[in-house]
């Protein structure tokens, strides 16, 4: 069932108190998200898709006045990622004749880089994947 935006505006409302009493709570962001993410989880199920674009931008707002923590790991953590993956790269390439082979090898490791990067480190960590694949010669496979 789609709420008007007035019936949304109240849970708005009710989600909004939820992250200020979390973010006080505790300050894992981990803790945060997870529960913060299910009851906008809820919220968002009650939205027609006329008013996606507006809900998406409310909660946004609301994160970023409260403060919330930013969702994805830091540069240091994905940095440690990046060079596992460099180290493993020459024999991903080496080792598969074809693109989807490589593919086969690679596209997992690279999702999960970009999944731990998030919005705030997703651009940055897409540009060291890039950088990585030319380094490496996988470029050729396309």
């Amino acid at each position: 069932m789609t709420y008007t935006r007035a019936e949304l505006e109240k849970e708005l409302a009710a989600l909004e108190q939820l992250a200020v009493k979390l973010l006080a709570e505790h300050e894992d962001p981990t803790y945060f998200w997870d529960t913060f993410a299910e009851e906008a989880d809820h919220f968002t199920a009650s939205v027609a898709p006329a008013d996606w674009d507006w809900a998406d931008e409310r909660l946004a707002d609301m994160l970023r006045r409260h403060g919330a923590p930013v969702r994805g790991a830091s540069r240091a953590t994905l940095q440690k990622h990046l060079d596992h993956l460099d180290a493993l790269m020459p024999d991903m390439v080496r080792g598969s004749p074809t693109y989807e082979l490589f593919a086969e090898a690679y596209l997992p490791r690279e999702i999960y880089i970009l999944d731990q990067a998030g919005e705030a480190n997703g651009e940055w960590a897409r540009e060291r994947l890039r950088e990585m694949l030319l380094k490496h010669g996988a470029m050729e496979f396309d």
